[in-house]
């Protein structure tokens, strides 16, 4: 197999869109390694592409596996994998909770001084740069609740991740 760079010089069309690329994906399904006019087939899906560019892009998805497989690619650790289980059983795909860490915590409570309540989006960009804005804005409402019931009864249980603040 080539090298992934020399494929692309051969790939009269190297710019894939999204739209291209899933198309693509559902030709690789529908139309099995059995068929010999498989390259054919996926291409009446892309307008503008060659059975030649169908095959090229084949070719180099092989090339990205094989150098991921051999650890040349590292693989994002993205926060919001699936959880696996739920796949085997046929549910929804669910995004995998990570607890807030005492540091996430405070650079949240900066944010919070900074940009103030309700500006989710800027604190996450620009203070807790491992959480989206949609996950800032659920700890903000937690933290807020634990504030009003501390508020309410002074008697505490347990410690939070909520009592963390920025002086300790």
């Amino acid at each position: 197999m080539e090298h992934l760079a020399s494929l692309w010089m051969y790939n009269s069309t190297p710019n894939w869109t999204r739209h291209e690329d899933k198309m693509f994906e559902i030709g690789l399904v529908r139309y099995g390694e059995e068929r010999v006019d498989r390259w054919a087939k996926i291409a009446e899906l892309l307008p503008g592409r060659t059975d030649k560019d169908v095959e090229q892009h084949y070719l180099i998805l092989l090339a990205d596996v094989a150098d991921i497989d051999a650890g040349l690619i590292e693989v994002p650790n993205y926060l919001d994998n699936p959880v696996l289980s739920d796949e085997k059983k046929g549910k929804e795909p669910r995004k995998q909770a990570h607890q807030w860490t005492a540091e996430e915590h405070k650079r949240f409570l900066e944010g919070l001084n900074r940009f103030g309540k309700g500006d989710w989006k800027s604190i996450a960009r620009q203070c807790v740069r491992t959480r989206s804005a949609t996950q800032v804005a659920s700890h903000a409402q937690k933290y807020f609740i634990h504030l009003e019931k501390d508020a309410k009864n002074r008697t505490k249980k347990r410690s939070s991740i909520y009592d963390v603040s920025l002086d300790d």
